[in-house]
């Protein structure tokens, strides 16, 4: 009785407690290269990116490319995955130019893209949560996690958001969760806007 207790008090504690988080947040302030837009790998030969979403306000929708179209080549090097696409856009100087080859309208071309800038601090989590689900996360690289329910972990450096009309938005690199305990790590983004180019 002690037992199905002690079940009933943690389940009833986490529940009270689900969703409730502390974000424990760096003051500096630091900069990335930024175009907007969502992106997704597409495997194959060759690999190439698609754009899954793009504000109209962005960098990227500015220089004519569109939600469905493929990028082939990033500088004229051929994308090979997201992560890689994702860290040639941060190293970016803002005013700066990247040259994108993409798929557009049924032809290939090179389009010409600003880079912006994206302000964002340091920031974590801790929440507190019921475990319920089996994610079907990979065992293998370069995503490697998994999940048991009562432990997970979770690498995601790849995820992007666009600021919109909120104030900030998280980018979360990497999530782990040990019983009712969820901890991630990632970037608070606190502005993006375009930057004229020096070029």
């Amino acid at each position: 009785m002690k037992c199905i207790n002690l079940i009933l008090f943690t389940g009833m504690l986490a529940f009270l407690l689900a969703g409730c988080a502390s974000q424990k947040t760096a003051k500096t302030v630091h900069e990335r290269g930024w175009i907007g837009g969502h992106y997704a790998l597409v495997k194959g030969k060759p690999a190439r990116v698609q754009i899954t979403g793009l504000s109209c306000d962005t960098p990227a929708a500015t220089a004519g490319l569109c939600p469905g179209d493929f990028v082939l080549k990033l500088n004229h090097q051929p994308v090979t995955s997201l992560s890689a696409f994702q860290r040639t856009i941060d190293g970016g100087a803002p005013g700066s130019l990247l040259t994108l080859t993409a798929y557009h309208d049924g032809q290939v071309a090179e389009y010409k893209v600003p880079v912006g800038r994206e302000k964002y601090v340091k920031a974590g989590s801790f929440t507190m949560y019921v475990p319920t689900v089996v994610h079907s996360w990979s065992f293998f690289w370069p995503t490697p996690g998994f999940s048991l329910v009562f432990a997970g972990y979770l690498e995601n450096p790849e995820q992007r958001n666009e600021l919109g009309k909120a104030q900030e938005v998280y980018d979360e690199n990497w999530t782990a969760f040990l019983g009712i305990a969820e901890f991630s790590h990632g970037a608070k983004v606190i502005a993006q806007e375009p930057v004229a180019t020096t070029q």
